[in-house]
Parts: structure tokens; sequence; C-alpha cells
């Protein structure tokens, strides 16, 4: 695939550990500028506070967040950051824990109707205690997870990034009888509005969880 870029965006690789694996999740922001290796490093500290604060005692005490990676997505050679201050951040939850695969979708969306205009995070650090039954978390984490995710929302905004949705691929084309996603010019990016979480729990198999699909 291509190297696509996104001018004004930015790229937020938050790296786990959870037991012996690496697992990711991948965020996209813009501050409405080209960002700068300081915009970078006060991102970073906005990103670590808020999993301090609010995602980690949310999460099992097998899962640490070990590094931010920041990088401006505007063309080759823009800033690119590896945040390390006051990591590793642990999950407090102790107790048995579930298998990586297990997680629950959160839901981003922008008000604006359309696949590319919308996203999803799978949430890192599920645990027995988050559990209504076998398939379904409680009603009280169902709001905990929605109130976590919305709070990066307005983390963000008050330091003057807006969490968005990057899309830099459009519809598919068929090569040699396959699909392949068809890549834009540039990335595009749309103002997530609200974040949501349904109760059922999901699988993600994939070792890299990025929200954006």
């Amino acid at each position: 695939m291509p190297t696509i870029f996104t001018p004004n965006g930015v790229s937020v690789e938050c790296i786990f550990t959870s037991g012996l694996s690496r697992v990711e999740n991948i965020y996209h922001v813009t501050k409405g500028s080209p960002a700068t290796g300081a915009d970078l490093a006060a991102l970073g500290l906005i990103i670590r506070n808020w999993e301090n604060t609010t995602m980690a005692p949310l999460r099992h005490n097998s899962v640490s967040l070990v590094l931010i990676e920041l990088t401006a997505l505007d063309a080759a050679g823009a800033p690119t950051l590896l945040y390390t201050t006051g990591l590793p951040v642990v999950g407090t939850i102790a107790g048995s824990s579930m298998p990586n695969f297990n997680s629950v979708a959160i839901k981003h969306t922008t008000g604006v109707t359309g696949r590319s205009k919308r996203g999803r995070t799978y949430f890192i650090g599920l645990c027995p205690v988050h559990l209504l039954s076998a398939d379904t978390i409680t009603a009280a984490y169902v709001t905990s997870f929605t109130n976590a995710y919305n709070t990066l929302r307005t983390n963000l905004a008050a330091a003057g990034w807006t969490f968005v949705i990057n899309s830099k691929y459009s519809g598919v084309t068929i090569v040699g009888g396959r699909r392949v996603a068809t890549p834009r010019a540039n990335g595009i990016m749309q103002a997530v509005t609200a974040s949501s979480v349904e109760n059922a729990v999901d699988t993600q198999r994939h070792r890299k969880l990025p929200y954006q699909l």
C-alpha cells in the first residue's frame, strides 16, 4: 500500500504489553496546523495523563502502557516522537484476566453517515470483573467505558486538539479478481462528536488494535 499523508493530522499509537504480547490502539488527532515536536510532546503528556487517571483503573494489571509513538502526518520528514515520560502506566484491576482476543468495541461517530466517517477502538485489558455474563459486560462498565473515551475527546479539545477519524481509503478497486482498498490522494479527517459502547463482548484476533477500520 502507498504512503498516504494527512495534512495537519497526527497519529497517536499507544503501545501496551499484555502478558507476553504487544498490543496497540491507534488514534488520530489534529490541531488545525502542522504539528511541531513541542506539540507532540504536549500531546504525549495529555494521552499519558488520560491513561493514568481514566483508563488504568479500567484495565487488568497485566496490561501496561509502555510507549506512545506520535507522528505528524503532513509529509515525509514531518516530526515524530517516542514518548516515554511517566511510563509505564499499569492497569489496576487484580485477579484473573481474559484472553487478549476478548475485547469490547467502542464506536466513535462524527454525526455524518458513511463508513469512512466512523471508527472503532478495541479495549485492551478486559477481565471477569467487567462481565455480566459470558458474552456481555455490566451496565456500569458500559457507562464507564463510554465516559472514558468521551473524556479523551474533551481532554484533547481543552488543549486545542480535535479527535478525528482519518479516512485514507475510499471504496474498493478490483485488481486481479480481488477487492483492493482504493487509496485517497490525502487522508480526510472528520471530527469525532461522540463515543459509545455496546454491552457485547467482542473478539479481536489481531495483535495490533487500531480504532479505525
